[in-house]
């Protein structure tokens, strides 16, 4: 009888573990979904805009776009950016600079503004190469 009592309550506790497992996964899933269309939003805005600014000369657009790039940055922190996992230190400082100088040296970023499309449609494709043409870029003014 006390076997079976046991058996019972460890029966139980798997149960509950399980579910609460299962539970957390959904929750996880769910929240990185939701930062993913952030993202995925910030991306496509920034892309519009400097498309705007590159093609119509529309400098607010410009200015538009830098407040995307910082939304980019933030919600990029917290997904998965492809298959390589979250993004490594050296990526997020890469990032950062390059965030940076667009505020910082806006006359150098408008003159190179189809390097920065560049990069942005990079970040879109998830493409590591984005942090590496970032870095070229910053290091192309100093």
């Amino acid at each position: 009888m006390k076997k079976n009592k046991i058996l019972i309550s460890i029966l139980v506790l798997s149960l509950i573990i399980n579910v609460a497992i299962v539970s957390f996964s959904i929750y996880e899933r769910n929240r990185t979904t939701e930062l993913s269309k952030v993202w995925n939003l910030a991306i496509n805005n920034a892309e519009f805009l400097y498309q705007q600014y590159d093609e119509m000369d529309f400098p607010e657009a410009y200015t538009y776009a830098i407040g995307e790039i910082g939304t980019i940055f933030n919600s990029i922190s917290f997904i998965n950016y492809g298959e390589n996992g979250k993004l490594t230190d050296n990526q997020k400082e890469e990032f950062c600079g390059f965030y940076l100088m667009l505020i910082d040296n806006e006359a150098f970023m408008k003159e190179h503004i189809s390097e920065v499309r560049e990069i942005i449609e990079l970040l879109q494709a998830q493409e590591d190469d984005a942090f590496i043409k970032m870095k070229a870029l910053c290091e192309s003014i100093k």
